[in-house]
């Protein structure tokens, strides 16, 4: 593990993300997904020479993001991807918010599993959408997904799923039989699973995720990751 030394109090409270402009000095700022850590050197210096060379235009296609994330996938998951259909956005969020669009009508179901990372709901309020809630099943520390309540819901009309894989905040790693299982049902009741899949690179060991892409055809049949 590496070890990274957190920067000094007194030079994060220079920064002007909302983080640190929201309250006074004397308050301790503890929101998520903003560390208080440098940026990783080569970060730094791509950004720096992008910087130096006023390269700041619009944003276009990138070729080379597909072509280097399927590398990535390939040696971590052993995912084979297209790089053509590789398609960036400027964030998780609106990437499932837009890609459900196109399966989602006003008013249709959309379920995720609590307890789960409180902006799905907002996005499906964006949709103008109603929340269906298949909460994961918790024995001991471990959570589990409940393939009945899922079906359940699938046959009550859900069109489309939110799935957090892996999972946040709780951090299960979904098995690939669950994830296979699930495609199953997807399938049988004709729903869209949008698979959040941002913290896949995180986990602990990387060979207990498997991309929910990558678990069988039928995943990838109704799915869409992000």
């Amino acid at each position: 593990m590496t070890k990274l030394p957190a920067l000094p109090l007194a030079q994060l409270q220079k920064r002007r993300s909302a983080k640190w402009r929201e309250f006074p000095s004397e308050v301790l700022p503890l929101p998520v997904a903003e560390m208080d850590f440098e940026i990783a050197k080569p970060i730094r210096d791509v950004l720096e020479e992008m910087i130096k060379g006023s390269d700041t235009g619009y944003l276009g296609p990138i070729p080379e993001l597909g072509i280097n994330l399927a590398k990535f996938a390939k040696a971590r998951w052993g995912w084979e991807i297209d790089p053509e259909q590789v398609f960036t956005a400027t964030d998780v969020g609106v990437g499932m918010v837009e890609m459900a669009r196109t399966v989602v009508n006003l008013g249709d179901l959309i379920m995720i599993n609590s307890p789960v990372y409180h902006n799905m709901n907002n996005w499906i309020a964006e949709l103008k959408c109603k929340s269906y809630d298949a909460p994961l099943t918790k024995t001991g520390l471990h959570y589990t997904m409940d393939l009945k309540a899922i079906e359940k819901g699938y046959a009550a009309g859900v069109k489309a799923h939110f799935l957090c894989s892996p999972h946040n905040p709780v951090g299960t790693v979904f098995s690939k039989a669950e994830l296979i299982e699930l495609a199953e049902l997807a399938k049988k009741y004709d729903v869209t699973v949008f698979s959040d899949e941002i913290h896949a690179p995180l986990t602990y060991d990387a060979k207990d995720f498997t991309p929910f892409l990558a678990v069988s055809e039928v995943a990838r049949e109704v799915g869409i990751c992000v």
